[in-house]
């Protein structure tokens, strides 16, 4: 991480401790653009995740994490509406696995902005 990044993460520390919360630093891998376009937090306390970009004990005790299959990185970056998702089509597996957690999925055509590194919460922020 640069510095920069730790400088923002102190920053924020001190700006939510007075309100109980606390920051928890999670290493972007060397081979991910940022680390919202590898993860996403579909409902409240839940996260997620590819398998192997990240150590088992990276995110915060008690997340509820959804692992997905490393191949289906892309799919890992989601919307939430409530208990529906937004989520790039073709990544099956992953779609399989929100299903079976209770989503309701629309799967949208990403192949123009995925070309250019972006992803569905790059459309949204």
């Amino acid at each position: 991480m640069c510095s920069s990044d730790l400088e923002g993460a102190q920053v924020l520390r001190e700006f939510v401790a007075p309100l109980g919360y606390t920051v928890q630093e999670i290493p972007v891998p060397p081979n991910a653009l940022h680390f919202k376009s590898i993860t996403s937090c579909p409902a409240p306390g839940m996260i997620i995740a590819p398998e192997t970009f990240f150590a088992e004990d990276a995110f915060p005790e008690g997340a509820d994490l959804i692992w997905i299959p490393a191949e289906e990185v892309y799919g890992a970056n989601t919307i939430a509406f409530g208990n529906t998702l937004l989520v790039p089509e073709g990544y099956p597996a992953t779609h399989k696995i929100l299903r079976e957690r209770g989503f309701e999925l629309h799967a949208i055509n990403m192949s123009q902005i995925r070309a250019a590194d972006g992803s569905l919460t790059c459309l949204s922020v």
